[in-house]
């Protein structure tokens, strides 16, 4: 065990899907892979190696937390995506440079839906890694060249934002046998409905993917029924028996 012993699920998830996909979709086009070296962190590129390039790299650029409910705990994270061609001269950068337009189009697409027919036998493998584009402006890439003895390296570096689970039932421990007291509140029944003054029985809900017994007493009258109460997290409610 050490410092480099930790692993990011979702940075493997991207970089397999992105790099399957790249290569599925244009190797055949170029005669080789389009990707040859995946890179889950911001490296140098003179420090990656001639024979790792062409170079896809995908690291986490920032992540905001957003609290769902008390139960759920999720966040939005930005993630650099970047892309490196082999080293040309300039005299080939006419001929080179669409090939950033095409990885681009390619590994976008696949990260966007979540999946690619070619990878995974076309499972929703972000999904599965508790990841969701967020799709619109968050999504973008520049188109640029880097300079070097001998020529250049065209790459392009782009970002994207995903919707990522971090953790559900937090703070939950046992909420088995909790009781909830709901107020009824008078609502206008449909036209033909009637309702009686009786008691209301016990009934269930879900709360926060969890049963939980919930006793309401009062009496309905007039026209019936809605309920309220300090509900924190996601319910569901059965409905309620016909009078």
């Amino acid at each position: 065990m050490s410092l480099d012993s930790f692993t990011d699920t979702q940075v493997a998830a991207l970089l397999m899907l992105a790099t399957g996909a790249a290569n599925a979709d244009l190797q055949a086009t170029a005669g080789e892979p389009v990707v040859k070296a995946s890179i889950g962190a911001p490296i140098d590129i003179p420090n990656v190696g001639q024979g790792n390039i062409p170079a896809l790299f995908i690291y986490r650029l920032d992540t905001a937390g957003k609290e769902e409910s008390q139960y759920e705990l999720n966040a939005y994270s930005t993630f650099a995506i970047e892309y490196w061609a082999p080293l040309c001269p300039a005299d080939k950068m006419i001929a080179r440079w669409p090939l950033l337009r095409a990885v681009w189009a390619s590994v976008a697409k696949a990260l966007q839906g979540g999946m690619h027919p070619s990878v995974s036998s076309g499972a929703y493998v972000l999904e599965q890694a508790g990841l969701r584009a967020e799709l619109g402006p968050s999504t973008t890439a520049s188109f640029r060249r880097g300079a070097s003895d001998g020529g250049f390296y065209p790459f392009f570096s782009g970002r994207m934002r995903f919707y990522e689970e971090i953790a559900t039932d937090v703070g939950v421990t046992d909420i088995e046998g909790l009781d909830l007291f709901l107020r009824m509140h008078t609502v206008t029944l449909l036209p033909g409905a009637t309702a009686t003054t009786s008691a209301v029985p016990t009934q269930v809900i879900t709360l926060g993917g969890y049963p939980a017994s919930i006793a309401m007493s009062g009496d309905l009258s007039g026209d019936v029924v809605g309920m309220s109460g300090a509900l924190e997290g996601d319910a569901e409610t059965t409905s309620f028996p016909e009078s």
